[in-house]
């Protein structure tokens, strides 16, 4: 009888740990999909400017960067 028992645990949390979670909502997925995507473009750009500047991350290139892609639209510094 022990054996059965143990047998039946074992087999309830194996069935719980196959169970889906709960799906995202239809706004949410959407608005992740969107950030990812201009995340996505941007590492893009960056990997670009990068390109065009002598393709070596420098220390004077990295704060260029932080200064035209990093402030607020129509924002420059």
């Amino acid at each position: 009888m022990a054996t059965t028992l143990s047998a039946d645990v074992v087999g309830t949390e194996t069935s719980r740990s196959n169970a889906a979670a709960p799906r995202a909502g239809f706004f949410k997925r959407l608005m992740s999909a969107m950030i990812e995507a201009r995340e996505r473009a941007a590492e893009r750009e960056i990997e670009r400017y990068i390109a065009t500047h002598g393709g070596v991350l420098t220390d004077d290139l990295e704060r260029n960067i932080s200064r035209t892609f990093g402030a607020p639209a129509g924002q420059k510094f």
